[in-house]
């Protein structure tokens, strides 16, 4: 078997060094079982593999094909499934960690020195080398190296560990879990320090498993990858995910990352998964730079790609797929092709889905009916409310109805999904909100005691849902939060519910003294001040408030920055905040209290409207839209990309320029993409509905979407990106679905 694995490796290397243009990879090492991690030494000279036999290989690369595929050591002695090795930081030891617990060996000799613990996945030695951390039966274990004794041990996380690793500094430890959470500890206490929790309302069944944890080198952010096919990067000071890598999937089904590692600059990450590939990715925009695919060897088509990591120097990555682990030059790995820019033509879209509004009612008011529309987090279904007191969950595939949800005593005004989509609440005349199951359709809670309810908003982490009539005069001016499992009420308080902050401790309310913050979770008072229209921040610390614009730390309450207009909202980065007033909309430095740009309107403001804005999810772009008019304006130079409405109609011929635009402009998930329903007058009472469509990178005009015959009061996109979905006074919702 030596042999004939030796003669293997020798052939595969010499045809290898024949098509050294062709194929990227340097060395392959092939193993009698399924391999489940890799690990590179601190000097990149060897890699250290675990497998499905029990058998923790150490390979040297720079020998290569001259010593058996660079084969140094065999260590045997497990007698169970390997799920985990490394070496330590001086490379004298190596840990393993499997199914009959953990395993210390010297990396020289590939003697067994140690056992520890009980069966395990993960295993971690911190950056000075004085500490290991496993995953064992109980929980993780932190060991004291030299001595090997038990320090203490993590116990927070219900679901077993995936995955275990130091911070840079080592003066923090992160561990992944199939609980659905990433939790951050102190490595010297072992006490919990933040959990990250991507999916916080899909606690139990159905939570979204993190495969894996990993710090960036600065030790600024976490990267973790998710059983649902998405890599998240995190602010670890806010504990809020600043960027999501998506890309993975096989067949078109998104598949599942099983692994993330940074580079050792920190400006790539690399992710592995089961559509077989493993994928490199820029760290700060989310793009996918080159792509490794290891389909090949006459492996099975399902091979998944479980592990993937960067050489020390970062020139190199090897990834764990079957039997076999490969290096790769990534040198010699071609960057993925630049999409062409977008033609003028752009792309068109399927023909609708179309879905006939139930009910008969012809007098609907129109300043609530974009609430009675709601599209799951998935972007499966899609949830609208009839004038019959009912509402309707939709297939938005195939658009056949699956479920009524009847039970309210009066009109149905507000719906909205649960984060992650598992349920719907509903609200309306009756004032008595409904909490249902969104797969079943079941209603599970009725809440009482409002009177005309504005959109039930759920907390961060899904456990809380908050009803309030704000500002209705014909409203009981109250804010109520409630339990979602048991649906118990916890707190009541006069004045409307504005917004959670980001990490869902603290929310505040407005009334005619100005703005209360309150702890969600005791319904304590904390603070009261001034103003109106408050935002927070993305992080959480400050909050800005008007009629002019205060910037405010939350703790304290200390002023920070005053600034001319109407607050509107916080960018991205929390590090710039948007103002707007009759005449122009500003960009402010929270820093600073600089004012950076300044966009003015043509056409002032109609009866007081300061109209709406919106930023692009990566900050780059803005759109603004006041009387009637929409631009889309880049934000780091001011310039004006597109100006649609009253003023101009953009480049489609045929179409007049007096036009009155029906929705807000919307970006796209991806920022590429603008919408906004318009009217099109014509004659004395008719006209044309479209849904317009724009460019956000160039400024041009897409395809319009045509068909509705009245009024489009909705348009979306799912959150996704692929589909639009539209909703109408003539009494329907279309789905469009965009041509990838």
């Amino acid at each position: 078997m030596r042999h004939s694995l030796c003669v293997a490796i020798v052939l595969l290397l010499s045809v290898g060094s024949l098509q050294a243009a062709q194929t990227p990879t340097v060395i392959r090492f092939e193993h009698s079982g399924s391999v489940n991690s890799v690990a590179f030494s601190s000097d990149g000279k060897k890699v250290v593999t675990t497998s499905s036999r029990g058998i923790t290989h150490i390979w040297d690369i720079e020998s290569g094909s001259a010593n058996f595929g660079g084969e140094l050591h065999q260590l045997k002695g497990h007698t169970n499934v390997l799920m985990s090795a490394a070496f330590s930081p001086d490379g004298k030891l190596v840990a393993s960690v499997g199914y009959d617990g953990t395993r210390i060996w010297d990396a020289k000799s590939g003697t067994e020195l140690r056992r520890l613990g009980s069966n395990g996945f993960a295993v971690a030695f911190s950056p000075d080398g004085t500490k290991l951390a496993t995953r064992d039966g109980g929980g993780p274990s932190i060991w004291e190296v030299d001595s090997w004794k038990p320090l203490y041990s993590l116990i927070q996380h219900r679901g077993a560990v995936k995955s275990i690793a130091f911070s840079p500094d080592g003066k923090q430890i992160i561990t992944a879990s199939a609980d659905g959470t990433a939790n951050i500890w102190d490595a010297e206490s072992g006490s919990e320090v933040k959990t990250l929790n991507a999916h916080p309302d899909m606690e139990g069944y159905g939570t979204v498993t993190v495969n894996s944890a990993v710090f960036s080198p600065d030790g600024k952010r976490v990267a973790t990858a998710h059983q649902d096919g998405v890599a998240r990067i995190w602010n670890i000071e806010s504990a809020r995910v600043v960027l999501e890598l998506r890309g993975h999937n096989s067949g078109g089904s998104v598949t599942q990352v099983s692994s993330v590692a940074y580079s050792p600059d920190g400006k790539t990450i690399v992710t592995s998964s089961n559509d077989r590939t493993a994928r490199i990715w820029d760290a700060e925009s989310g793009e996918e730079l080159k792509r490794l695919e290891v389909h090949h060897l006459g492996q099975s088509n399902t091979t998944p790609v479980v592990s993937a990591v960067f050489s020390p120097d970062g020139e190199k990555v090897a990834t764990a797929h079957g039997p076999y682990v490969e290096i790769w030059d990534l040198e010699r790995v071609p960057p993925l092709p630049v999409p062409p820019p977008p033609s003028v033509e752009h792309p068109t879209m399927d023909e609708p889905i179309m879905i006939k509004l139930e009910g008969d009612r012809t007098d609907v008011d129109l300043y609530w009916i974009d609430s009675a529309i709601a599209i799951s987090p998935d972007g499966k279904k899609i949830v609208t409310a009839s004038d019959e007191s009912t509402a309707q969950v939709w297939d938005a595939e195939s658009g056949k109805k699956l479920h009524d949800l009847t039970g309210h005593e009066g009109f149905v005004t507000r719906i909205t999904f649960s984060l992650h989509g598992t349920k719907i609440v509903t609200a309306g005349y009756d004032g008595a909100p409904r909490i249902w199951d969104a797969e079943l359709g079941k209603e599970l809670h009725k809440l009482g005691g409002h009177i005309h309810l504005r959109v039930p908003i759920f907390s961060p982490d899904g456990k809380k849902i908050v009803t309030t009539t704000g500002y209705f005069s014909s409203g009981d001016n109250t804010t109520r939060i409630w339990d979602v499992e048991s649906g118990k009420e916890l707190h009541k308080w006069e004045g409307g519910f504005v917004a959670f902050s980001p990490d869902g401790k603290q929310f505040v309310t407005q009334d005619n003294n100005g703005i209360r913050i309150w702890d969600a979770e005791s319904g304590r008072e904390l603070r009261r001040i001034g103003g109106n229209h408050p935002s927070f921040s993305p992080d959480g610390t400050k909050i800005v408030v008007g009629a002019r614009a205060t910037v405010l730390d939350v703790h304290s309450g200390r002023v920070l920055q005053r600034l001319d207009g109407r607050p509107v909202t916080f960018f991205p980065d929390g590090k710039k905040v948007v103002t707007m007033d009759i005449r122009a909309c500003r960009i402010w430095d929270v820093e600073s209290g600089r004012e950076l740009q300044t966009f003015q309107y043509s056409y002032g403001s109609r009866d007081g409207d300061l109209g709406q804005f919106a930023i692009s999810s990566d900050g780059r772009r803005i759109v603004s839209r006041n009387s009637g008019t929409v631009r889309i304006v880049d934000a780091e130079s001011g310039r004006i990309l597109a100006t649609a409405g009253l003023a101009s109609f953009g480049s489609i011929p045929g179409i007049p320029a007096n036009v009155r635009m029906t929705t807000p402009a919307t970006f796209s998930p991806d920022g590429k993409k603008v919408i906004a329903g318009t009217w099109i007058p014509s004659g004395t009472s008719g006209g044309e509905a479209l849904v317009r469509v724009w460019d956000s990178e160039s400024g041009s005009e897409l395809q319009p979407l045509r068909g509705h015959t009245k009024s489009v009061f909705f348009a979306a996109f799912s959150p996704c990106g692929s589909k639009i979905v539209t909703a109408s006074d003539d009494r329907t919702v279309r789905i469009w679905t965009l041509e990838q």
